[in-house]
């Protein structure tokens, strides 16, 4: 036990990079922590802005028994799209790799201190969600005792259904590409096709909601729970568990979640040492042959410096997945407004397009996306 304390110690004592800013003398590093901090402060601030909205909205609009469903699925969302996209990165990553297996402590430990990490990592998405939402609930609503309690206990387990479903994709991800000789390559090419994947999805879901008006929305709970319950079906349950304050079903979301989480943590001990393995390990073949006829033959310098750039760059999959995602989607986008017209976009996008004076800034927001 004293083993899983020292190496759960040793991950969150560095979590969000707070170690890091404690102690270095760089000012720079400083300066830039300090910027990000200040960003991160404010897209909280927007995003409590939001579900603070979205949540008066429902409530306003008698719509009290979808508030946690809803809040539950948006949150579930953005734990699994981010949990899908650094998986693989935070649970096999090499920084520290060599230390830890020459360590006298289990391969269950490692696991369970980076995985531990990633929950609580995770529980703080799913609260920049939850609270502000539960604010505003609870100021127009007045609920019972027992809502708080079951609230407290659906928090905890909020994050757990979709980040196991995060890490058994990124083991996926990770594991098909580390038996390939090109596993970066392999690696973003799946990211890329999951991101795509993900924005098809975002469009249809806001193309959906672009057709419901008022009238529509009044009487809407029994279809967005019967949406929710297809797409995710834990979220109404713990949604509906929280609302009436049902501790009983709340506690079998739970254990649901617990057992969940606890099946998908350990195939990860199972294939972590050979997906390291994969990953990091290598051989070299040393029946290099001179050509009879041709000899050696040299490359310019500015040959062999573009060479070895281009195979630094297709080395690191997140800059390959980061400078493609733009690109394709800027084709995509561009190919609708030329064969199309703007019409096109109306479906897919959530705010009015009338003139084409928009089209160069949305074409330019989508390159910068990362």
């Amino acid at each position: 036990m004293e083993q899983f304390r020292a190496m759960a110690r040793l991950e969150l004592c560095n979590i969000f990079g707070l170690n890091v800013l404690r102690h270095t003398k760089d000012p720079k590093a400083k300066r830039k922590s300090s910027g990000l901090f200040c960003l991160y402060v404010f897209l909280l601030a927007v995003t409590a802005f939001y579900v603070g909205g979205l949540v008066y909205g429902l409530v306003f609009l008698g719509m009290d028994e979808v508030v946690f469903a809803y809040l539950i699925a948006i949150s579930s969302v953005i734990i699994f799209v981010f949990g899908v996209l650094k998986a693989g990165s935070v649970l096999f990553r090499r920084e520290g790799y060599d230390m830890a297996c020459a360590l006298p402590v289990p391969t269950a430990a490692v696991v369970f201190a980076r995985i531990l990490r990633m929950y609580v990592e995770n529980l703080g998405f799913s609260l920049v969600v939850l609270l502000p939402g539960t604010i505003v609930y609870a100021w127009n609503v007045r609920p019972g005792a027992a809502f708080y309690l079951a609230l407290w206990l659906g928090m905890l387990s909020v994050p757990m259904i979709p980040m196991a479903g995060a890490v058994l994709v990124g083991v996926l991800v990770t594991g098909a590409s580390s038996r390939m000789r090109h596993k970066s390559l392999v690696a973003a090419g799946l990211s890329i096709l999951l991101v795509l994947g993900i924005f098809w999805l975002t469009s249809r879901m806001s193309a959906l909601e672009g057709a419901l008006d008022l009238e529509m929305l009044k009487n809407v709970s029994a279809f967005v729970f019967l949406m929710l319950g297809r797409l995710y079906a834990p979220a109404v349950w713990l949604g509906k568990a929280v609302v009436y304050g049902d501790v009983l079903h709340c506690l079998m979301c739970v254990g649901l979640s617990l057992a969940i989480f606890a099946v998908v943590s350990a195939g990860v001990c199972a294939c972590f040492h050979p997906i390291c393995r994969n990953l990091y390990g290598g051989f070299a073949r040393h029946d290099y042959k001179v050509e009879e006829l041709g000899g050696l033959k040299g490359k310019s310098v500015l040959v062999s410096l573009c060479c070895r750039e281009f195979r630094r760059y297709f080395a690191s999959s997140i800059y390959v997945a980061n400078t493609i995602i733009g690109p394709i989607m800027g084709c995509v986008i561009s190919g609708m407004l030329l064969f199309f017209g703007m019409d096109s976009l109306e479906a897919y996008i959530p705010f009015p397009i009338d003139s084409g004076s928009l089209a160069p800034f949305l074409l330019g927001g989508v390159f910068c996306m990362m």
